[in-house]
């Protein structure tokens, strides 16, 4: 069994604690499914390009299929959704916001800065989409739903394209991202090149060895963990695979609850609204804030029940308009937000802003008191370094709360201080131990 059913459960920590001197053959099982995942996911003009890193992808991929879980099916079909879901939200960002321009009233635009940080690849795949997405199928939109219907034709049907690309092109051009070209015979109706139930299950294996918080499954991956731990179904890969992860029952069972009590998700209009906040996370990236809250309140319109949507328009809005984000991101936390350290770290720049040091400091003593826990809280959040702000990811948002605390702290006295001294070093010693 893998050391990772020790401690709790963090794919990145795992793969952190590798050592750079050995070969992915020494890795566990864990954190070779995060690195392949990382690499696939990451474009290939920003990874190491250097010999070594290339041999040890490899290496990675060979040493998965060693442990019993096939690496090019891994790819293909348990990464590959979401691969397909990056490619073609970053492609199809020129299109979209053209679209909503024209028929929703609001004022966005691809600025010069950001279509040239575009990487390489990118820039392919988005002329095909020009291509293939062209001006008569808009055209051609129901006029009675032509918001709704115009963004899911420029986001949904591209990204079945696009997944469809994933499932039947080369194992290296998945890897590579390469676009099919001028005749892409590879872009062809999903139903009839993706095996639904082998996909299913390839999902379930890399939600359980790389994510983190069971609210992160999909939920067929949940029916599938269910199903396996009462025995109806056979293991899908050996058991060193399978025992690479110990998944709680009654967590599973509270999970599965929590979807089942919840209104559930249109699958379709649940792929669009997370192509569009992967667009408008890229706007906020690259500077182009008005452009991104105008998507993040596209979102909030589409789905007016999505939490985390209204967290992240909050978080957009932060530096321009602190009030108006304090009030989505306190609606996101009562409604049941689950990133209860992300959602503070953001209200408390919010009071900074206006400020409200001492409601900053409260806010993150009760999130510290309620919610504290041992394991890392990745995120993506603003850094600020003097008067320039940027969006950065952070590898624990306890972390990130406790540093902003102590800083507004130290305005306030001496106990206060030392009491945020004191929990950085709690989330650091959490981190290592």
């Amino acid at each position: 069994m893998d050391d990772q059913v020790k401690r709790p459960f963090d794919a990145a920590e795992s793969l952190i604690r590798e050592t750079e001197a050995s070969t992915p053959a020494a890795w566990s099982t864990v954190s070779l499914a995060k690195f392949v995942k990382d690499l696939v996911l990451t474009p290939p003009s920003e990874r190491d390009r250097t010999t070594e890193s290339q041999a040890k992808a490899l290496a990675a991929i060979a040493a998965l299929t060693d442990r019993g879980l096939d690496g090019h099916a891994y790819i293909r079909y348990g990464i590959g959704s979401e691969l397909a879901h990056h490619i073609a939200a970053l492609s199809s960002m020129t299109r979209l916001l053209q679209f909503i321009g024209k028929h929703a009233g609001l004022d966005v635009q691809l600025a010069n800065d950001l279509e040239s940080s575009l990487s390489p690849e990118i820039s392919e795949w988005r002329a095909l989409c020009e291509d293939i997405l062209d001006e008569e199928t808009l055209e051609s939109i129901n006029p009675d739903n032509v918001l709704l219907e115009g963004i899911m034709r420029v986001t949904h049907d591209w990204r079945i394209h696009v997944q469809s690309w994933v499932t039947s092109a080369s194992i290296t051009d998945v890897i590579e991202w390469k676009c099919p070209g001028e005749t892409p015979n590879e872009l062809i109706d999903l139903s009839s090149s993706t095996d639904i139930a082998l996909s299913d299950c390839f999902t379930w294996i890399t939600d359980r060895l790389t994510q983190t918080y069971l609210s992160d499954w999909h939920v067929k991956s949940l029916h599938i963990e269910f199903r396996w731990l009462r025995g109806e179904i056979p293991n899908s890969c050996p058991e060193r695979v399978m025992s690479a992860r110990v998944v709680d029952q009654s967590d599973l069972n509270h999970e599965i609850a929590l979807r089942a009590a919840s209104t559930p998700e249109d699958d379709t209009l649940s792929s669009t609204v997370g192509q569009i906040a992967i667009q408008a996370l890229q706007m906020l990236k690259s500077g182009e804030r008005s452009s991104a809250t105008a998507l993040f309140r596209v979102i909030c319109r589409l789905a007016p029940t999505n939490v985390e949507a209204k967290n992240n328009l909050g978080f957009a809005l932060i530096q321009d308009s602190p009030r108006e984000a304090l009030r989505h991101l306190k609606t996101a936390a009562r409604a049941g937000y689950d990133q209860p350290f992300i959602n503070t770290h953001n209200r408390m720049l919010c009071h900074e802003l206006l400020g409200e040091r001492r409601e900053a400091l409260l806010i993150a003593d009760q999130v510290w008191r309620a919610n504290f826990s041992e394991s890392p809280v990745p995120a993506v959040l603003w850094r600020i370094n003097e008067t320039e702000w940027s969006v950065e990811h952070y590898r624990d948002a306890r972390e990130a709360v406790a540093n902003l605390a102590l800083q507004l702290a130290e305005y306030t006295g001496k106990d206060a201080s030392e009491t945020w001294r004191m929990r950085v070093l709690e989330v650091s010693e959490s981190r290592d131990s």
